[in-house]
C-alpha cells in the first residue's frame, strides 16, 4: 500500500481511497410545500442511542439540502438488494418507467420495500466544508428481516448472503450486518457489473 501526503493527492485518489469503506445505500426523503424531494446517500450513520440520533451528510449544492433546511424533517430508507434502480434514480440518473413506491408515516415519505426505515426530526445542522451534517432525532423506525441490504464498495453495487464471490479473498471487505461479520459479493446483472451511482458526499 502506497500512502501519500494529501497535498500530493487529488480528488480522484481521495474518492478511491474512501471507496474502500463499504457502506449501505439510503434514500433521504423530505416533503416541502406538498412536493417530495429525495436523494441517494451513503454518508449516513448512527450518532447516539440515548437519545436516538442519526446523521446524514448533504452536499450544500443539492436541492435536498435546501429542502431539509425548510422542512426540518426527513425520512431514511435503507435500500434492499433489489432496489438498485431506485438508488440510481435518486442519484440523478432517472430510470425510464420506474415507479417510485412511496409510503407515508407521520407525514414523511419513505421507500416501500426497503430493508429499514426511519422518520427523523432535524435536531441540529452543522456546516462542514462543502456539506452540512444534519443530525436527526429518530421519531419512528422499523426494519424487515426478509430483505438483504444493497451495498456499495469499490465503485460497484454488492450484496450479502451469496454462495460465492468474484473477488479474491484477500481483497474482500469485512462487513458487520445484523449482528454478524459477513463478506459482500459484486451485484451483477447478467455478465456485466452495474455502473455505480455518484455518492452524495462527493
Amino acid at each position: 500500500m502506497n500512502i501519500q501526503h494529501i497535498s500530493d493527492s487529488n480528488a480522484v485518489t481521495f474518492r478511491k481511497t474512501l471507496g474502500h469503506f463499504a457502506s449501505g445505500v439510503t434514500v433521504i426523503t423530505t416533503m416541502h410545500e406538498d412536493l417530495v424531494h429525495g436523494m441517494t446517500a451513503n454518508a449516513f450513520c448512527s450518532v447516539s442511542l440515548d437519545p436516538p440520533l442519526v446523521l446524514v451528510s448533504i452536499d450544500k449544492r443539492s436541492h435536498t439540502h435546501a429542502m431539509l433546511a425548510r422542512s426540518r424533517r426527513y425520512g431514511v430508507s435503507v435500500l434492499a438488494r433489489h432496489q438498485e434502480p431506485l438508488a440510481r434514480h435518486f442519484a440523478g440518473r432517472p430510470q425510464v418507467g420506474l415507479r417510485i413506491p412511496f409510503c407515508w408515516h407521520a407525514g414523511c415519505p419513505l421507500i416501500e420495500g426497503s430493508a429499514a426505515q426511519l422518520v427523523c426530526r432535524v435536531d441540529a445542522a452543522y456546516p462542514v466544508g462543502d456539506h452540512t451534517l444534519y443530525i436527526g432525532q429518530v421519531e419512528m423506525l422499523g426494519y424487515s428481516d426478509e430483505s438483504a441490504p444493497l451495498l456499495f464498495y469499490g465503485g460497484a453495487y454488492r450484496a450479502l448472503l451469496e454462495p460465492y464471490s468474484v473477488l479474491e479473498p484477500e481483497t474482500q471487505p469485512l462487513l458487520f450486518y445484523d449482528g454478524a461479520y459477513q463478506v459482500p459479493e459484486v451485484h451483477s446483472r447478467g455478465s456485466g457489473y452495474l455502473y455505480p451511482y455518484e455518492p452524495s458526499w462527493w
